[in-house]
């Protein structure tokens, strides 16, 4: 026999206000504050004190939100509520009382960012949605119900603008040395390609192809110093000759900014610069260009 166990809970009422504060962090570093509904100016929330009453306002976590130092935090997010009066800061998860007066008075608050270097790549990936509520702020008119004005997270900035891959050479320039018409020449230098912490854990695919200055005919060229001439020049990876158009997929192995090392090997052939000028520059601007694969 099954004895069902029924509990009865009473608490005091709350209301949803008719609007909501947005925090969208830019991948610059900056903050963007914006309101929704009926929430006041583009950082704050205001709401009216009757004459003769008290009243007491709270800023609380919600889900991943947290109290920290007095600061409403997430991440390296960081964030302070004060009085737009007197710019007291309401701590976080403490109550404010504000004493009742003889005349109404609209009382308002605003957020305001208290991360000291702002960066926020640590907000993403985010496993908690890209609208998350972080917390709210709670009004309460002395015999009347609580107000709950929400604080949204919105991560779609930094989605769109954070990079999800870096990448770098191992050096500035690349230099055949001395060319001889009797043999070929040959260079090679290394590509770091990593994964950003926007990447998440997962293996990442990605396509690796190349851009050159003097792209003509399909064939990457150098430009001569002396003259208007152009000598052609190969790259292979992996034993893979990549030709204008053509490509290289890779993998970055799994983890947490990972990264997988590409070694690019160049070839000029010798006899390409028969009756060429002794002493003469050849020079080519190659562009990497690394697109994931998602």
């Amino acid at each position: 026999m099954r004895h069902p166990l029924i509990a009865f809970i009473l608490l005091p009422a709350a209301a949803l206000a008719d609007g909501a504060l947005v925090i969208q962090p830019q991948a610059s570093g900056g903050l963007r504050l914006l309101s929704e509904g009926g929430a006041g100016g583009a950082n704050a929330l205001s709401v009216m004190q009757p004459a003769g009453k008290t009243l007491t306002l709270q800023l609380l976590p919600v889900a991943a939100g947290q109290c920290d130092g007095g600061n409403l935090t997430i991440a390296s997010l960081r964030l302070s509520l004060l009085q737009v009066d007197n710019q007291q800061r309401l701590n976080c998860g403490e109550t404010l009382r504000l004493r009742a007066e003889a005349q109404s008075r609209q009382v308002g608050v605003q957020i305001k960012s208290a991360s000291l270097q702002p960066d926020f790549s640590g907000l993403m990936p985010s496993d908690y949605g890209l609208r998350p509520q972080i917390g709210s702020v709670r009004f309460n008119v002395e015999g009347e119900d609580i107000a709950l004005w929400p604080l949204f997270l919105d991560l779609s900035v930094l989605q769109q603008e954070m990079p999800v891959l870096t990448a770098a050479f191992d050096r500035p320039a690349l230099q055949f040395g001395l060319v001889g018409e009797q043999h070929d020449a040959a260079a090679a230098v290394r590509l770091r390609i990593s994964k950003t912490r926007l990447a998440g854990g997962e293996i990442l695919p990605y396509r690796l192809s190349f851009e050159s200055a003097q792209l003509q005919d399909g064939r990457y060229r150098l430009r001569s110093s002396r003259g208007e001439r152009f000598i052609p020049y190969a790259i292979s990876v992996g034993g893979q000759e990549i030709a204008p158009g053509g490509a290289w997929h890779g993998r970055i192995p799994a983890g947490i900014a990972t990264s997988d090392i590409v070694n690019i090997n160049f070839t000029l052939p010798g006899s390409a610069i028969r009756g060429m000028e002794a002493g003469s520059r050849l020079l080519d601007t190659l562009t990497a260009v690394i697109t994931p694969e998602i």
